[in-house]
């Protein structure tokens, strides 16, 4: 991530596995254009027309992208299908910082400024034209929005998504992968990593050598409510690297801006 962990320009989860079909049916795949420039994201199918992602899928530095494709459908990133969009609105108050964090040593002679890319309200949606038609389709479904009490500090959350094996490589993979990570507490994590100056506004987890990475973006973090029902706590954001044993991976806090989604998208109804 290097701050940019999920910079769109460096274009998978790391130590993950690989999904089983139909087992994240409400993961989407996002590819914004600016211009002739395409960048991978991820996304997750909240309602028939609306689909929840990160701001910074949705905007390069402070241009909107000129386009957004998504594709739904299937684990196998070729095989998933085009569907129509007919808006994407990023948060209004996202904003990108570049923030200093600390003195670092190396080769223990010279001291080096480390700095990374704070995304602040970093939530955007986009509307399809046309209703997701799931009621026959096990590939296509829905995900619940977690509320503030369906997060578990020190408990377990899933990440997917088809971003790269590790930090710096292009290679990415064409089946979903997916991997556990913990949610840690906000203390821990504002200890280890730069926050928005909100910090309510996220969540965070760290697990050493596993993590989402470039190309994630966008993507979901989900916790099990109960045998049969998953709700969404996080997007993925920002981090330094990826899988770094010492650097949490930070994602939007959903519950936090389910009155703005409710506002755009008409209700907070699973």
């Amino acid at each position: 991530m290097n701050g940019g962990r999920h910079d769109p320009k460096d274009i998978r989860v790391v130590n993950g596995s690989d999904a089983s079909l139909n087992e994240y049916p409400y993961q989407v795949l996002v590819t914004p254009f600016l211009q002739q420039t395409s960048y991978s994201c991820g996304g997750s199918i909240i309602k028939r027309r609306w689909i929840l992602t990160a701001a910074h899928c949705l905007l390069l530095g402070n241009t909107l992208a000129t386009s957004v494709e998504v594709g739904v459908g299937s684990v196998h990133r070729d095989e998933t299908r085009l569907v129509r969009v007919a808006r994407y609105i990023p948060h209004p108050d996202y904003a990108t910082l570049r923030v200093s964090t600390k003195w670092r040593m190396e080769f223990k002679v010279t001291y080096i400024r480390e700095q990374s890319d704070v995304h602040g309200n970093d939530i955007g949606l986009i509307e399809l034209e046309d209703d997701l038609e799931w009621e026959e389709d096990p590939s296509i479904q829905p995900i619940c929005l977690a509320l503030e009490e369906d997060i578990d500090y020190g408990g377990m959350a899933v990440v997917t998504g088809w971003g790269v094996m590790k930090s710096g490589t292009l290679y990415q993979p064409q089946t979903l992968q997916e991997v556990a990570l913990e949610i840690i507490t906000m203390k821990k994590c504002a200890e280890l990593s730069p926050l928005p100056e909100n910090p309510n506004s996220v969540i965070c987890t760290l697990t050493p050598y596993r993590d989402a990475c470039q190309g994630d973006s966008g993507g979901p973090l989900v916790v099990r409510l109960d045998d049969v029902r998953w709700a969404l706590v996080g997007i993925v954001s920002y981090g330094e690297g990826c899988a770094s044993p010492s650097h949490p991976g930070v994602y939007t806090r959903v519950p936090y801006f389910l009155d703005w989604i409710n506002t755009i998208t008409g209700s907070a109804t699973c």
